[in-house]
């Protein structure tokens, strides 16, 4: 005796082939994680232009001339966007800079236009 194959929708079959996502709490921010954001944040409003990785590190004091250690968990955190192939490619991400407003780093309206590409 054959068995019956069950027929599903579109739906059901990618529901089946794609796992729900677990969703894990964002950690907070180390004092240093923050002080990186606040660097950064800082060194755009002062230059019109985003630090490299050797200057975060630089202004944070860390020997080696990288600042992955504190960008990579930023970037996980949703609080940096790194452009891939491009020289100062570090962003400030919209959860970077309302945490920013939050803590007080970001006074003033105009700074979050000029921030977001608005003028």
């Amino acid at each position: 005796m054959k068995k019956r194959r069950k027929y599903t929708t579109g739906e059901e079959r990618i529901a089946e082939a794609v796992p729900p996502k677990i969703l894990k709490p964002v950690e907070p921010l180390t004092e240093r994680q923050f002080e990186c954001l606040a660097f950064i944040y800082e060194y755009f409003m002062t230059h019109k232009y985003y630090p490299t990785q050797k200057e975060i590190a630089e202004a944070l004091k860390i020997k080696s001339n990288v600042a992955v250690v504190f960008t990579d968990p930023l970037q996980r955190k949703g609080h940096l966007y790194v452009e891939p192939g491009r020289h100062r490619n570090i962003r400030l991400t919209a959860q970077a800079l309302e945490l920013l407003e939050e803590k007080g780093v970001i006074k003033k309206p105009l700074q979050m236009r000029l921030l977001n590409g608005g003028t």
